[in-house]
């Protein structure tokens, strides 16, 4: 399940360098649920959208290095499970992942 394209600058607190992170996101939903929900996304669009934006700027310096994005994408999974009042959201995984310092 897409969820959108997103391209996000993240100020350090205590520090002056800015991180930047592009990615492509998606959701993981077995496939008998995953036609339930797309509605529900496009309904939901701008407020998953606003969710995984604001999510992303909150990343530590800790949590931004990490290879696997394993902290933002148990945000996601939390933050997009109570949004669509649903448990069937199993992973959520990036692509064209791109990471910069400033």
């Amino acid at each position: 399940l897409d969820l959108g394209e997103f391209d996000v600058a993240i100020a350090i607190p205590g520090s002056v360098d800015q991180y930047r992170i592009e990615f492509q996101a998606a959701a993981i939903a077995p496939k008998s649920t995953a036609e339930k929900l797309k509605p529900l996304l496009e309904q939901y669009k701008t407020r998953i959208r606003d969710m995984i934006l604001a999510t992303a700027q909150t990343l530590t310096a800790n949590n931004i290095t990490d290879p696997h994005q394993a902290w933002l994408k148990s945000e996601i999974i939390g933050n997009l499970s109570k949004m669509l009042k649903t448990r069937d959201i199993r992973d959520v995984v990036f692509s064209n992942y791109n990471f910069e310092r400033r």
